[in-house]
């Protein structure tokens, strides 16, 4: 399974950015940017894949089993994750809904 924790301050709104670069646009990616301090990738070396393009400071790692991106370190911000809100169960009851 691909996993990964983060926290966020529920306190404060999550702005969810609908990027319209060339990349997330044709993947309909609607992401999060999260601190890296907060963000923990529990997932096994083996369940996802690296591709780097172009300056090679972005770094996505796609799942090995459905392709799906679910959260990267984009060029934009290296310092921290974009973590892709449909990939997201929300709530411990296990539902992918977004706030």
């Amino acid at each position: 399974n691909v996993r990964g924790r983060f926290t966020c301050d529920t306190s404060k709104d999550i702005v969810a950015w609908d990027c319209d670069c060339s990349d997330c646009f044709m993947r309909r990616n609607v992401h999060v940017i999260i601190p890296q301090r907060d963000f923990t990738d529990e997932s096994s070396p083996d369940t996802t894949t690296l591709y780097l393009w172009g300056t090679k400071t972005a770094q996505r790692r796609f799942c090995q089993t459905c392709g799906v991106l679910p959260w990267y370190r984009p060029r934009s911000n290296p310092d921290g994750y974009a973590i892709t809100i449909y990939c997201v169960d929300w709530t411990k009851g296990g539902t992918l809904n977004p706030p």
